[in-house]
């Protein structure tokens, strides 16, 4: 009987144990979170604050990206498709795009879905995507919003 209220305590201290590291961790990884986005909110101002007089950016590169949103939209549909956890957030990505028009290497920055195969198609889809050429080659930060409905 002795044996086992001292395995029950230690099972016990073992479990509390498990929480306090599982707690810390959260902890680290919630001010990991912080860090980035407050370095990605001033990514963002220096990025609007560099385009803001850019009307390559602020028309062609708009209506492109208006224009191909159904292709970003099926993509969304296929991620709600798999009955996630997460149905409505953002997903920032950046690329560029060249003399020609191409878009060069599309990548997420952040996203809010923690879905990589969500991430992969709207890459992919913008890898395709073709803007009218810029005078020199384009940088393009771009937050993608999404809401279930």
């Amino acid at each position: 009987m002795k044996n086992r209220l001292w395995l029950f305590t230690g099972m016990i201290a073992l479990c509390l144990s498990a929480l306090i590291v599982l707690a810390f961790q959260i902890h680290k990884m919630n001010q990991n979170r912080m860090i980035l986005e407050e370095g990605l909110s001033r990514l963002e101002e220096k990025s609007s604050h560099l385009s803001g007089g850019d009307s390559y950016l602020r028309n062609e590169v708009r209506n492109t990206i208006l224009k191909r949103r159904k292709e970003i939209k099926d993509c969304y549909e296929a991620y709600l498709a798999s009955k996630p956890k997460i149905e409505t957030g953002d997903l920032k990505v950046d690329w560029k795009i060249d003399k020609q028009g191409n878009v060069i290497q599309p990548e997420e920055v952040m996203s809010t879905f923690f879905s990589e195969d969500f991430s992969r198609c709207v890459t992919d889809r913008i890898s395709e995507w073709n803007f009218p050429p810029p005078i020199t080659e384009k940088y393009v930060f771009h937050t993608f919003s999404f809401k279930k409905r």
